[in-house]
């Protein structure tokens, strides 16, 4: 009879040699799986798909007997392997760009007033960090920023105009806010005329001129602008406009 206490070793039973050499058995697998690696994973793709509801609930039977000891193990190996995650994580996002924007587009459609809150509450809890990280990457991209702003406000002039009164506005506190399209229906409403001298806006340009100004209440809403030629605008500036066009000669 073989020794039973040469355990690790060759152990004989009916002829049969038995190997228990647990690195050599080790260094055979991964053998294995490197010759085997396509083969491998395309029959545990097809396991999971064919055995999706009894993994998911073997999965959730072990973790709800162990999830403290699976809490403590998962926050030891993110300690110890803090870069090698942090890069995967970036190599992920960037080949699969598209993917996620798709997603992320999608559930923020579907989830609207959640991700309103979210964002709301992310913001008053860290404004502090928001604001310091825009500096840093404003500081580091300046050029590029100025570059995407020249472009953008030449591509769309209007629109940016628009923005302006907007954000001047808000800052004001005056409220109301204007129409993208108040310019087309002005220039259409005021026949492409100076709504102050009458000359022709296409050959002079134009500003977009409040007739009750922000600076004295006025409100930054579409009944209150009108299209004027830049001399007439910077002429009248903040001036209040009965007084303005009484300046200029007319009887109000």
């Amino acid at each position: 009879m073989p020794d039973e206490s040469f355990v690790g070793h060759y152990r004989i039973g009916d002829g049969l040699m038995a190997y228990l050499n647990k690195e050599k058995e080790k260094a055979h697998r991964a053998a294995y799986y490197e010759a085997n690696k396509e083969r491998i994973k395309l029959a545990n793709t097809e396991y999971r798909r064919t055995h999706s509801k009894e993994l998911q609930a073997y999965s959730a039977a072990y973790y709800a007997a162990n999830a403290e000891k699976i809490l403590i193990k998962k926050a030891e190996y993110q300690a110890k392997n803090a870069d090698k995650i942090k890069a995967a994580k970036a190599l992920y996002r960037k080949t699969h760009a598209d993917y996620l924007r798709r997603k992320n587009t999608k559930y923020r459609e579907q989830n609207t007033d959640k991700v309103k809150k979210y964002m709301a509450e992310y913001y008053t809890q860290n404004i502090g960090k928001i604001r310091e990280l825009g500096l840093i990457y404003r500081d580091s991209r300046r050029e590029i920023i100025r570059e995407k702003a020249r472009k953008r406000y030449k591509e769309n002039k209007d629109k940016s105009k628009i923005y302006g009164h907007n954000y001047r506005a808000r800052k004001k506190a005056n409220g109301g806010k204007l129409s993208f399209d108040i310019i087309d229906k002005l220039f259409a409403l005021q026949r492409g005329k100076c709504a102050i001298c009458k000359s022709n806006l296409k050959k002079t340009g134009h500003h977009i001129d409040h007739i009750y100004p922000i600076s004295l209440g006025g409100k930054n809403e579409d009944r209150n602008v009108q299209l004027t030629c830049p001399r007439c605008n910077l002429i009248k500036k903040d001036k209040d406009p009965i007084k303005f066009m009484q300046e200029q000669g007319y009887l109000l």
